[in-house]
């Protein structure tokens, strides 16, 4: 059984995503199709939701 991916979105807050792509291998890093640079953190799973979809 594989355990690749061949596509991969990132959603994070700046600092974080930096920090991914300071320290991942090119075989992370290839996959990365879209990257969205923003903390949804501070949000509850509904505003989450509505927020994302």
């Amino acid at each position: 059984m594989s355990h690749d991916y061949v596509n991969l979105i990132i959603i994070s807050e700046p600092h974080f995503y930096g920090l991914i792509n300071t320290h991942t291998s090119s075989h992370v890093k290839n996959p990365i199709k879209l990257h969205h640079l923003k903390d949804y953190s501070h949000l509850s799973e509904q505003e989450l939701k509505l927020e994302l979809f």
